[in-house]
């Protein structure tokens, strides 16, 4: 089901990619696209998280509930990052989705200081067919999609250009979010028996641990065959 809802915003999206971003139909074609894909999130992780609740215990730890917003998310950015359509975000747009996220963050604040209230604690994410379930799926999808465009478009007019080093990283972005769990792991088993203090121990894992993941990730696109896939 999500990945059918997934792949029926490709389409809504190409129409958006095709419009001009600057003028008032690229705007409404960009802002019709988000609040697609906004729904598809709502509804496909209302639908998830019935089995499966945002806390629950899943098999290996999968969070199965979390893999709704994932898959919307990631069916448009594939197409939008192949068709150009954020090289010229809207400014307008982006400063409206900016207020919406935040608006967004408010609200959720909001419905989860009720369900601690009303629930307790321990149960307050315990979705169900209700209302606030609804109302959290909705406010999920809002803000991931709001969110991430608006970061994006943000760090896009500061930082419209990057070095080399960077842009290898962000070619190896994919790949290093797909290996990072066994390359974290190596790296904490190297550094098991090296006598440290905690906090400084922290620090150095994860400064090797970052630089690591990328390196294997970068390595890995370079791989005959696989740099055509990731």
């Amino acid at each position: 089901m999500v990945r059918r809802r997934a792949a029926g915003l490709l389409p809504r999206l190409r129409r958006a990619a095709v419009s001009s971003p600057g003028g008032t139909a690229g705007t409404a074609a960009a802002a019709r696209s988000a609040g697609t894909a906004a729904l598809a999130i709502a509804v496909s992780s209302f639908a998830v998280w019935q089995p499966w609740p945002v806390m629950g215990d899943t098999f290996l730890n999968l969070r199965w509930g979390g893999w709704p917003q994932g898959a919307v998310l990631f069916a448009p950015g594939v197409h939008t990052a192949e068709a150009g359509w954020l090289e010229d975000f809207p400014p307008t747009l982006a400063r409206r989705l900016g207020r919406v996220a935040a608006a967004g963050v408010a609200a959720l604040m909001m419905l989860m200081l009720y369900l601690v209230l009303a629930r307790g604690k321990d149960q307050a994410l315990a979705m169900g067919a209700d209302v606030p379930t609804m109302a959290f799926a909705l406010l999920d999808g809002v803000i991931a999609v709001s969110g991430t465009l608006w970061f994006l478009s943000w760090l896009r007019c500061r930082w419209p250009t990057h070095g080399v080093m960077l842009g290898k990283a962000a070619r190896a972005s994919y790949a290093t979010y797909v290996i990072h769990p066994l390359v974290l792991t190596a790296v904490m088993v190297a550094f098991a028996l090296v006598a440290l203090a905690p906090g400084i121990k922290f620090v150095l894992v994860a400064a090797a641990g970052v630089a690591a993941c990328f390196t294997a990730g970068y390595a890995l696109t370079r791989g005959p065959g696989i740099s055509k896939v990731l």
